[in-house]
C-alpha cells in the first residue's frame, strides 16, 4: 500500500481560493503537481530539493502553503509518530513564528485531530477545521481514486477564515 494520496482537484481549487494562490507545496511530485500548480514545489523531481521537513528557511514570496502531507509513520516503517504529526509540526510552526501566513493541510485520516491537540498549534483552537461530509476520493500514484477507509480533515490556519468557511462548507462541516 502506498504512503502517497494526490488531493482532489475540487480540494485544492478552494484552498487556492480560500489562499489567493498556493506559493509552496513542501511534500509533492510532478503528478501531484498538474492539479496544485504552487508557484515552488518540494519533492521528487522538483528543481527546488526533495525534503520538505527539511526546509530551513521558507523561499522568498513563499507565503501561502498548501500541505498534504505522505502518509506512514515517520520514520519510515516504525510505530513512533505519523508523518501528519511531523509536517504539521513543522509548518504550524512556521505559521505561528509568522514565516507563512496561511497553511492549507489536508489529514487523510480525521485521526489526526485527535493526536495534533498535543502540539504547540492545535488546529482545534487556532485555526478552522473542515470534515467532509463524504470520503474524498484521492489519487493514488496509479492516477486511479480511492477512498480512505477513514474521514479525513482540511485544516486552515491564517487570516482568511471566512473565506475558507465560504469555500469549504459545501463539502461539510467547518468547525472554527
Amino acid at each position: 500500500m502506498s504512503v502517497e494520496h494526490y488531493t482532489p482537484a475540487p480540494i485544492i481549487e478552494a484552498a487556492r481560493r480560500t489562499m489567493g494562490t498556493i506559493d509552496l507545496d513542501p511534500a509533492s511530485c510532478p503528478l501531484a503537481q498538474e492539479a496544485v500548480g504552487a508557484a515552488v514545489w518540494l519533492g521528487p523531481g522538483s528543481p527546488y530539493g526533495i525534503n520538505g521537513l527539511a526546509l530551513r528557511e521558507v523561499p522568498a514570496r513563499c507565503n501561502t502553503v498548501f500541505l498534504n502531507p505522505p502518509g506512514g509513520r515517520s520514520p519510515p516503517g516504525s510505530r513512533h509518530r505519523s508523518n501528519a504529526a511531523v509536517w504539521w509540526e513543522a509548518y504550524a510552526g512556521l505559521w505561528a513564528r509568522g514565516e507563512i501566513s496561511d497553511l492549507v493541510f489536508v489529514a487523510f485520516n480525521i485521526e489526526f485531530l485527535r493526536t495534533a491537540q498535543a502540539t504547540d498549534v492545535n488546529p482545534l483552537r487556532r485555526g478552522a477545521v473542515s470534515i467532509p461530509r463524504k470520503r474524498l476520493k484521492f489519487r493514488n500514484p496509479r492516477g486511479t481514486g480511492e477512498n480512505p477507509a477513514n474521514a479525513s480533515a482540511i485544516v486552515y490556519l491564517g487570516p482568511r477564515l471566512e473565506r475558507f468557511r465560504a469555500e469549504f462548507e459545501p463539502f461539510g462541516t467547518v468547525i472554527g
